[in-house]
C-alpha cells in the first residue's frame, strides 16, 4: 500500500496546542492568571508515570502551570481525600486530576466524587457526566471522548446518519462517547464482552471505535470496507527482548488496507486526549474569572449537534 490512511493525532494535537498557548497568554494578560493543573499520582506504576510526564510536558508547552503530587503505593484514602479537599479550596488551582489506575485499597469512584465539579477536568464527576447526558455542553466533558469526536470530524464533515460501533462501554470512554455521537445524529451500537458474534455488528459500522483494552482484538474481518477506525486501546507489553511495546485494540497491519482512515497507536488518540485535558483546564481557568474561552473547541464540536 503506497499511502497509509492515517489520522495523525500528533499533528492535530499540535494545532490545538498552538491555539491554547495563545488563549493562555490572553488570560494572563487580561487577568494575571495562568491555568494551573494539579496532578495526583499514587504509587509508581511505570505506564502511569509516562502518562503523567507527558501531561506535565504538555502544560509547559502551552505556558500552563502544573504541580505533581506523588504519594506512595500505601497512601490511605483519607490522605488522598485530604489533598483533594485542600486543592478544591486553592483558588490558584483550576484543574485537578487523579491518575488512574489507583491501588486496589483506594475507591476510585469516591475519589472522583471528592473533586470539585468545576475543577474536574477529566470530566468524570457524576455531575459532569450527568450534565453531558442532559445536553449541557458548558460542563467539563471526558477528554478521550472529546479527542475521538474531534479526530472523526477531521475526516467527516457531517456525522448525521452514520452507523457507529463502539467496542467497550466504560464510563471513561465508551459511554460518554456514545452519548456525544448520538447527539451528532449517529446510530450507535455498543459491543461488550458478553456480545455474541461481535463481528456481526462491527462489520456494519461506518465508524468503528475500539476502546476495550484488548490488544489486536479487531481483525480485518471485523471491519467494513472504507470505514473510519478509531483505536483508543493502548496496552503496554514487555516483549521477549525485555522492551516495552505498545499495542492498540486494532491489528493495524491486518486492517489498514480496508479502511478509509485509521488512528495509529501510539500517536493517534493519546496526544489529542492530553490536548483536551489542557483545554478543559483552560476552560476552568477562564470560568474562574467569569470569562468565556475564545473559540472554545468543545463548543465548536457541539455546534454541529442536531437541534
Amino acid at each position: 500500500m503506497n499511502h497509509i490512511p492515517l489520522i495523525d493525532g500528533r499533528h492535530h494535537a499540535n494545532r490545538m496546542r498552538t491555539y491554547l498557548k495563545d488563549v493562555v497568554a490572553q488570560l494572563h494578560l487580561s487577568s494575571n492568571i495562568k491555568p494551573h493543573l494539579a496532578i495526583i499520582q499514587v504509587g509508581n506504576d511505570a505506564a502511569s508515570t509516562v502518562y503523567v510526564q507527558a501531561k506535565v510536558k504538555a502544560c509547559e508547552a502551552v505556558d500552563m502551570t502544573s504541580t505533581l503530587y506523588s504519594f506512595p503505593q500505601e497512601a490511605t484514602q483519607d490522605t488522598i481525600d485530604a489533598k483533594i479537599v485542600a486543592l478544591n479550596s486553592d483558588a490558584m488551582v483550576h484543574g485537578i486530576i487523579v491518575q488512574l489506575p489507583l491501588p486496589a485499597h483506594i475507591n476510585a469512584f469516591d475519589i472522583t466524587c471528592k473533586i470539585a465539579v468545576h475543577k474536574d477536568v477529566d470530566g468524570l464527576h457524576p455531575f459532569n457526566q450527568g450534565a453531558l447526558i442532559a445536553g449541557h455542553v458548558d460542563g467539563l466533558m471526558p477528554c478521550t471522548p472529546l479527542a475521538c469526536l474531534d479526530l472523526i470530524y477531521q475526516e467527516m464533515e457531517s456525522l448525521v446518519g452514520q452507523n457507529v460501533c463502539i467496542i467497550g462501554c466504560s464510563k471513561l470512554v465508551g459511554l460518554p462517547l456514545g452519548v456525544m455521537l448520538i447527539k451528532q445524529g449517529c446510530t450507535v451500537t455498543f459491543i461488550n464482552r458478553s456480545t455474541p458474534n461481535p463481528a456481526h455488528f462491527t462489520q456494519c459500522a461506518d465508524i468503528l471505535i475500539a476502546a476495550a483494552g484488548s490488544p489486536h482484538l479487531v481483525q480485518a474481518d471485523w471491519v467494513k470496507q472504507g470505514a473510519v477506525v478509531i483505536d483508543v486501546g493502548i496496552t503496554r507489553i514487555i516483549n521477549a527482548d525485555g522492551k516495552a511495546v505498545l499495542y492498540g485494540d486494532v491489528d493495524f497491519d491486518a486492517v489498514v488496507s480496508k479502511v478509509h482512515k485509521i488512528t495509529p497507536v501510539p500517536g493517534g488518540v493519546g496526544p489529542m486526549t492530553v490536548s483536551y485535558l489542557l483545554t478543559n483546564t483552560v476552560i476552568a481557568a477562564y470560568k474562574s474569572v467569569d470569562k468565556d474561552m475564545p473559540n472554545n473547541p468543545v463548543h465548536q464540536l457541539f455546534e454541529k449537534q442536531l437541534s
